[in-house]
């Protein structure tokens, strides 16, 4: 099971085509004094749109459904489009791994092979709103957007002023929409003692943890079969319909940045990651130097590892107390009725 990846965004600017700014801190000063306040509204593109574009249709343009606005979406108002998946990732089929049950060091499966317009994402006053679906922006789109990369619209509160007494928030991301926080204030804000911005555990979903699987599970970086290995967590790929679309919803390979599933038997998935040098990701995270003699013994390479990204995943089922520091993972030492202390735990993303 992958640790859920964070998604927001806080942000203070004001930047069009056009030189009329008249709208800014249309909705006046704001103080957050109750817990966990949520200051926007979020619908989702139903439909492609090119770089250029001034219209947008989306599922809902009323982006006041919650009543955190004082009206409907106008003009004047400012938005926020994002566009938070549709990567395409190496999903060759791997197979079993070796007879050591070691896996090298390798990005292997699910390394990005085209982000498909997923991270674009920019601020656009709005011109005008029609029917329920529609809205049509001041100035054209800078980049392209790809509906089925799930590409939110975020309504943002253009403050004269913020000041935050309590916790700042936004809506849990659902697959379709969440996982943001986004405001402008025209001249200031100000975080007060007890005052925070919080997205903890509202971005991408982790992976369900599948206990106790009747099979030891063959090491596999993907499969569709849920006895293998434990559900990977969400990313920028996608989730469940995204990874069984190319076999890959359960075992350890890390999908871009999401976290692997642990394998079969009882094997801890790896922390999703974020953020670092993709160039230097193995998905094993960095090594302690006061077990080096353990790492040594189940692949040599991984003494020193200072993997970018997510944490290295947990090794699998054992039965016996075997000494890790002499006892290599997958020997009988471990129990000959158990999983032997696989390390097939998920490879962090």
């Amino acid at each position: 099971m992958s640790k859920k990846v964070l998604l927001s965004l806080v942000v203070s600017a004001s930047f069009f085509c056009s030189n009329t700014h008249a709208q800014v801190g249309k909705d006046g000063p704001r103080t957050i004094s109750v817990a966990n306040t949520i200051v926007n509204e979020y619908t989702y593109l139903t439909a492609n749109a090119a770089a250029g574009a001034t219209t947008l249709t989306v599922n809902n343009n009323n982006l006041n459904v919650n009543s955190r606005f004082t009206a409907a979406l106008a003009q004047g108002d400012l938005i926020l489009i994002i566009q938070m998946q549709g990567a395409t990732v190496d999903a060759t089929a791997l197979g079993a791994p070796f007879a050591t049950f070691s896996i090298p060091n390798s990005t292997g499966w699910g390394a990005v092979t085209n982000y498909n317009n997923c991270g674009n994402y920019e601020f656009a006053q709005v011109l005008s709103v029609t029917g329920t679906n529609t809205i049509t922006i001041l100035c054209g789109l800078r980049n392209s957007y790809t509906s089925a990369g799930h590409v939110q619209v975020v309504r943002v509160p253009r403050y004269t002023t913020l000041t935050i007494n309590s916790s700042l928030t936004g809506e849990n991301w659902n697959g379709n929409t969440g996982g943001i926080i986004a405001v402008e204030p025209q001249t200031s804000t100000t975080i007060n003692a007890g005052g925070s911005i919080v997205s903890t555990g509202i971005g991408f979903r982790g992976g369900v943890a599948s206990e106790n699987l009747s099979g030891y599970g063959a090491g596999q970086f993907a499969n569709d079969d849920g006895t293998e290995g434990a559900e990977k967590g969400e990313g920028i790929v996608g989730f469940t319909t995204e990874y069984n679309a190319i076999n890959g919803q359960f075992c350890m390979g890390a999908a871009a940045n999401a976290g692997g599933g642990g394998n079969g038997h009882n094997a801890g998935g790896g922390g999703g990651g974020n953020a670092g040098s993709i160039a230097a990701w193995t998905g094993y995270g960095v090594s302690n130097p006061a077990y080096n003699a353990a790492w040594a013994l189940e692949v040599p390479s991984l003494v020193g590892s200072v993997s970018s990204g997510g944490g290295r995943g947990g090794n699998t089922f054992s039965n016996a107390n075997g000494n890790a520091n002499s006892d290599a993972p997958g020997t009988a030492a471990w129990g000959a009725a158990s999983d032997v202390n696989r390390n097939v735990g998920g490879l962090g993303g």
